[in-house]
């Protein structure tokens, strides 16, 4: 069974673009440890 991480934060709080990136990131993070991001920008 795979696992949803529902992965939420900031977007238009600060500089959207360094926002975006930092989801990204954490995203890749997440799906390195096998789980699948869920991800709503």
């Amino acid at each position: 069974m795979n696992i949803i991480v529902y992965v939420a934060g900031p977007y238009t709080k600060g500089d959207v673009a360094i926002n975006v990136r930092n989801m990204i990131i954490v995203c890749n993070q997440v799906m390195e440890k096998g789980f699948i991001p869920y991800c709503p920008l």
